[in-house]
């Protein structure tokens, strides 16, 4: 069973819209933000590019 996935930031994504694709609420971003400390410094500041881990399950 995957416990993760990757997914690049594009353009005009926001860490809400994400969680709300994997998770199917939005207000369950900050589980995305806490397991990319090392890459997100402010949960509000996302750049295209950007490689993260999504935690599944």
């Amino acid at each position: 069973m995957k416990t993760a996935t990757t997914r690049d930031i594009k353009k005009r994504d926001t860490l809400s819209a994400i969680a709300k694709q994997f998770y199917g609420k939005a207000n369950d971003y900050p589980r995305i933000f806490e397991a990319n400390r090392e890459v997100i410094k402010d949960p509000d500041k996302i750049f295209p590019g950007q490689k993260i881990r999504i935690p599944l399950g």
